[in-house]
């Protein structure tokens, strides 16, 4: 669990709108095998074989607005996501006309899942590809400041909570133009998200 670090949520009515309200974290659980190095020892960052861990737990102080109420997990007992299946991303992070990122503005898209990474944890989403990475045309995909930001899937008239946004390509393979969004399949730690929430008193 790290210590003395200051996580807020904000929870807009109108995802246009400047004004926010904000809730701070009571407490924060970083996954114990999560290493902030990591990618200095993986041979291969795009699709690592090992798992990252990149997943963290926050239980704010105040309960959400009602309206804004999440998703439900996606369980890994339900049919797992497979490629070519339609996602939607959200997030606060800039787009490829933004000088920089943009907080008061939610953004989302909507992308087909990829690829399933080796490790098992992760999979990518957009148009781009992580064999070749580059500026691609039209990309679609989540760009810098979306880390952090839910991933969802309809299934039948539902939608789930399937992952989390964890990074993409840097400048010099193409960044947001390369369409290349990977993100922390929540299904597969569904065991450690309910342990966690146990432990924090979470529903």
């Amino acid at each position: 669990e790290l210590k003395n670090l200051k996580v807020e949520a904000f929870f807009k009515t109108d995802p246009r709108a400047d004004r926010m309200s904000g809730n701070l974290a009571q407490r924060v659980i970083v996954h114990e095998g999560f290493r902030e190095d990591w990618s200095s020892k993986v041979p291969d960052v795009w699709n690592p074989s090992e798992p990252i861990h990149d997943l963290a737990l926050v239980k704010l102080q105040e309960d959400i607005p009602a309206d804004k109420a999440v998703a439900a997990l996606l369980s890994a007992k339900e049919a797992p996501l497979t490629p070519g299946e339609g996602l939607v991303m959200a997030g606060y992070g800039r787009d490829l006309t933004d000088e920089q990122i943009s907080l008061p503005r939610l953004r989302s898209v909507g992308v087909p899942l990829r690829e399933n990474l080796r490790n098992g944890t992760e999979w990518f989403a957009g148009n781009g590809d992580t064999t070749r990475a580059g500026k691609v045309e039209h990309p679609g995909g989540g760009c810098m400041g979306d880390s952090g930001g839910p991933v969802y899937a309809k299934r039948g008239t539902a939608v789930r909570l399937v992952g989390v946004i964890v990074r993409g390509p840097d400048e010099a393979n193409g960044g947001c133009a390369a369409a290349v969004t990977i993100s922390t399949s929540l299904p597969a730690y569904e065991t450690w998200l309910n342990v966690r929430m146990r432990e924090l008193s979470v529903d």
